[in-house]
């Protein structure tokens, strides 16, 4: 359990957080740092010095509060950020809510971000059950995490432009936009005191930083967010909620991982004449990785082995493979090439044992077609987001695309 640690962001609320936020997670198996302000630290060294971990914090809001609190701890570490406000932890069972087991969330969030290549966690935003029991128990895309308890892998990149007002709105967005969604536990909520508690951000809200977060956070992420009516003396906004798509979820996976450059594709990037050799011809450098399952070099025939890019960014694998069996189930398939805003030589794929299926991601909006010649004739292909099969024994290559393209190529060796 030493890789999850507690921390607590707290101001102004020394006679309080023992009975709501301390009381819910005091029994947790995880090491708890309160974070407070300089001018409360003796009081909380005092009272629970050897128990908890008691270090600087802020009181001037919750944006310089997470700062601290994600500068404090090294990139990777596995936060769970708490207010300092929570009275219970609660979760459905037979449609009704009691309390929950908070320890079996962190682990299970920490595990599912892991798996997904996410970095963030929560649970659903409000406490009723009859609007929590229909849902499904976990959200995966763009949802709504709100701040009294959230689970974090820290980054520290995404604490640039946070909103002091609506930092969980847009700490939620963030992650979607970078990570490709969010993990939402829908059948769980943390009940705390959002509004009528004395101290915290209450003291500095009023009509006019109310309006600028409004008019900010719609300007910032409108694809992302609308406004809402409701009795709020205070104008509100609402995470418009996305489900979640592979195809998404892997473009964002592919623009984190790091692309080396590769020289050994000189029938595709063309043969470099002055470092090749008879028998070792180098490729000009392009930015490919082949996933899944090669033929090592002079192994026998039907030895195949998984490629090391494979086992480094096993989600890319595991996305690239889930899209393909969601769009054209029946396509079977040993190997992935992956390239990056490459543009391909004539050429031809000697060594495929079938038909290949080839698709493309990215920001561009021009170029980046595949075009084939079958019996003299050519032809051209769009295959921005469409999956096209084609004999890669036949001569293809692409255009150069006018923006960021990721062509992903399946085949059979």
């Amino acid at each position: 359990m030493d890789d999850i640690v507690i921390a607590i962001r707290t101001c102004k609320r020394i006679d309080v957080i023992e009975q709501q936020t301390l009381s819910v997670i005091k029994d947790l198996p995880f090491k708890i740092y309160i974070f407070c302000p300089e001018s409360e630290k003796k009081y909380y060294l005092k009272k629970y010095k050897g128990v908890y971990t008691i270090t600087r914090g802020s009181d001037e809001g919750l944006n310089i509060a997470n700062e601290m609190i994600f500068n404090y701890f090294p990139r990777g570490k596995k936060i769970v950020v708490c207010d300092d406000d929570i009275r219970a932890f609660w979760e459905m069972k037979d449609d009704k809510l009691v309390l929950g087991n908070l320890e079996k969330y962190i682990i299970s969030g920490f595990t599912q971000c892991e798996e997904n290549g996410f970095k963030l966690f929560g649970f659903y935003p409000v406490k009723n059950a009859y609007f929590m029991k229909d849902r499904k128990e976990l959200e995966l895309g763009l949802s709504y995490i709100q701040g009294g308890i959230f689970g974090i892998i820290n980054d520290r990149k995404v604490l640039v432009n946070i909103d002091d007002y609506r930092e969980d709105y847009e700490r939620s967005i963030k992650h979607y936009i970078d990570y490709g969604g969010n993990i939402r536990f829908n059948h769980a909520v943390v009940e705390h005191i959002m509004v009528n508690n004395k101290g915290g951000l209450n003291d500095t809200r009023t009509d006019d930083r109310m309006i600028k977060s409004t008019e900010y956070m719609l300007n910032t992420y409108a694809p992302y967010l609308r406004e809402k009516k409701c009795k709020s003396k205070y104008r509100e906004i609402q995470i418009i909620n996305k489900p979640y798509e592979t195809e998404y979820h892997l473009e964002k996976q592919l623009n984190l991982i790091t692309w080396s450059k590769n020289c050994d594709r000189p029938n595709v990037s063309g043969k470099n004449e002055e470092k090749s050799t008879k028998q070792n011809p180098v490729g000009f450098p392009c930015y490919s990785y082949t996933f899944g399952y090669i033929r090592p070099r002079r192994a026998k025939l039907g030895t195949r082995e998984l490629t090391q890019i494979t086992n480094k960014y096993p989600i890319i694998y595991t996305l690239a493979s889930k899209y393909i069996k969601e769009t054209m189930p029946d396509f079977s398939f040993s190997t992935i090439t992956i390239n990056k805003d490459i543009v391909c030589l004539p050429h031809t794929d000697k060594y495929n044992q079938s038909d290949s299926l080839i698709v493309a991601f990215g920001e561009y909006t021009e170029g980046g077609n595949l075009y084939i010649k079958i019996d003299d004739i050519e032809h051209k292909i769009d295959v921005k987001n469409k999956p096209y099969i084609f004999n890669g024994r036949n001569l293809h290559w692409n255009d150069k695309p006018n923006s960021s393209r990721y062509s992903l190529v399946y085949f059979n060796l």
